[in-house]
């Protein structure tokens, strides 16, 4: 997805280059990256709430707590961008104006973390019923189906639902990865006795957020295999689905068979329990012609 610049930004970039610690340009990344949550915290919340039958917001509680979660993520990562902002924005200034003084950047992101850990938390927790939920809904409503598919073709995105409830749930992986790399800035700071406490609280920081990691990482991977499930389902036209619980995808490949019709694509898909094979038809886009369990071997 493309990101918008806005004119501080185009301000940031083009300042002198001494005038840029590397902590600077890091939370300037982590601006960016809080734009793109609550971008996508936005169509989440807005645009996809909009095309939910009221039915099925009245007749099962999984969804309802989905969009519970949701605005109360988006509540969090919009008070958190407002406060980047104002402190991205001042510190700005002060490389501007050479002043040394500089914001305490370990204690807002352990502070940030604290909080954040106890929205996903709980969010994490529940994805695999939201998903299950919003799968079920599109398979037995039709017409939600159908508004789901024009939602997810508009132009100013193109990309399922699935994948935005994915990048969501990730969350807390993408911010490791920035905390990792505030870290290795602070560690090449000359001044060590001014960035010390700051140090040790992106430590702490990190710890927290990898511990949690760890601990979904389970969770996570099952919730990329079953979105990747829901979406060969899609593609083969296969209605009874693919998920199984113990089911892991491993690899696809293409390969096209000549006919008297000429060259017909064919799909195999290879899970660690299964192998399906799938041929491009001349209506119904891909069949399933086969799928074959791998009996007493699995695939790694």
């Amino acid at each position: 997805m493309l990101e918008s610049y806005s004119s501080q930004d185009f301000e940031y970039i083009f300042m002198p280059k001494q005038m840029n610690p590397k902590c600077f340009d890091i939370l300037k990344d982590i601006v960016m990256q809080e734009r793109t949550a609550v971008f996508d915290l936005k169509i989440l919340t807005e645009d996809f709430y909009e095309i939910l039958p009221e039915r099925a917001l009245s007749s099962g509680r999984a969804l309802v707590d989905l969009f519970l979660d949701l605005n109360s993520l988006q509540r969090f990562h919009n008070d958190h961008l407002d406060t980047l902002e104002v402190i991205i924005k001042n510190w700005a200034e002060c490389l501007r104006n050479a002043n040394p003084e500089r914001p305490l950047v370990g204690d807002l992101l352990l502070c940030s973390v604290h909080n954040a850990l106890q929205h996903y938390r709980k969010f994490v927790q529940s994805s695999p019923i939201y998903l299950a939920a919003i799968d079920e809904l599109t398979r037995i409503n039709s017409t939600f189906a159908d508004s789901l598919i024009k939602l997810q073709m508009r132009n100013f995105y193109s990309c399922s639902v699935n994948f935005l409830m994915l990048k969501v749930v990730h969350r807390m992986v993408v911010w490791q990865n920035l905390l990792g790399r505030m870290i290795a800035a602070l560690l090449e700071e000359s001044d060590k006795d001014k960035i010390v406490s700051q140090l040790s609280s992106c430590r702490v920081a990190v710890e927290k957020v990898a511990s949690f990691n760890a601990e979904k990482k389970s969770t996570l991977e099952g919730l990329v295999h079953f979105t990747k499930f829901v979406e060969l389902g899609n593609d083969l036209n296969i209605v009874d689905g693919l998920t199984d619980p113990n089911r892991r995808f491993i690899c696809q490949g293409w390969l096209c068979k000549w006919t008297k019709r000429g060259f017909i694509p064919h799909a195999i898909i290879l899970f660690n329990d299964a192998l399906l094979f799938a041929y491009r038809s001349q209506t119904d886009g891909f069949i399933r012609n086969a799928f074959l369990p791998l009996r007493a071997m699995t695939v790694n």
